[in-house]
């Protein structure tokens, strides 16, 4: 089978990598959609992704997925994400993080080769509803209903400092494809986003205390966010690149917030090296 890849994918990707986000303090920062790619009853996918070698900023998330039963799916994660300015004294710093959890429906619709009998297209299609053999090709679509719950905290130049705890709920829209050895994942999230529990301690700039009043005074921040992410790699063990954007909106303008966070790292199909002994048992009893 050929694959021809959609040059819009590669234009996202490049289009995300190029946005650039200044030195200001952030009050937040997308992190990965639940790009957990489940796609059949007990999937169990796990991956972890950092930050791509910068100086001045870092991040790291770590997702897990699982399917109880055949088009439900579950995901966490938890999202890291840290920026300093070392030039000042004291140094400039601010850090946040993420916890999100969500429920979710997903469709999986397998790719059979062309090039195949009638009577192997249908042991393929019957190895596939059995879920043995190999990672079947496919389309996989899916949305997820998630909440989330983070914090922010900054220190200043002045000495002082300010925490913040937030909250968000979103509903994700999601598309993948994947093969034997590459693939790519597109998702939409959209959500509201709360802050409360606002601290000031210290002698913060006159501009911190501005943006502490206008989160208090301006609850709730519409989000829209995107992620792409390209996997590759052997059938369950991946190398992932994730880029993931927010579309700024005119409250969230008075904000700051990190446009952009790109991350590389793994996915891991942990339950297929569960399957392992079950599926050399059974390809001894199927003949081609």
């Amino acid at each position: 089978m050929k694959f021809k890849l959609s040059i819009l994918p590669i234009l996202y990707l490049i289009i995300l990598l190029c946005l650039n986000s200044s030195c200001g303090h952030k009050y937040y920062a997308p992190n990965d959609a639940d790009l957990v790619v489940l796609k059949k009853k007990h999937d169990v996918h796990l991956s972890g992704t950092t930050d791509i070698g910068s100086k001045s900023k870092q991040s790291s998330n770590v997702q897990l997925g699982y399917s109880p039963i055949k088009h439900l799916g579950f995901a966490g994660s938890y999202f890291k994400y840290n920026q300093w300015k070392k030039t000042q004294n004291p140094p400039v710093r601010g850090n946040g993080k993420i916890w999100n959890a969500a429920i979710g429906a997903y469709f999986f619709q397998p790719l059979i080769s062309k090039g195949l009998s009638k009577r192997d297209s249908k042991r393929s299609k019957k190895i596939l509803r059995n879920q043995h053999l190999f990672h079947p090709a496919g389309i996989l679509m899916d949305i997820y209903f998630g909440r989330s719950k983070g914090s922010v905290n900054n220190l200043y130049d002045t000495g002082g400092m300010t925490q913040l705890k937030f909250q968000k709920n979103y509903i994700q829209f999601g598309i993948h494809w994947t093969s034997k050895s590459i693939g790519f994942d597109l998702a939409t999230l959209i959500g509201k986003l709360n802050y409360s529990e606002a601290i000031i301690s210290g002698k913060p700039s006159s501009s911190s205390s501005y943006v502490i009043d206008y989160l208090e005074s301006n609850n709730n921040f519409n989000l829209l966010e995107h992620s792409f992410r390209l996997n590759f790699g052997f059938n369950h063990i991946r190398l992932v690149l994730s880029v993931s954007g927010i579309s700024q909106s005119a409250k969230l303008n008075q904000l700051g917030v990190v446009e952009a966070v790109t991350t590389f790292g793994m996915i891991v199909e942990i339950d297929e090296f569960l399957r392992k002994n079950k599926k050399e048992g059974m390809e001894k009893n199927i003949d081609f």
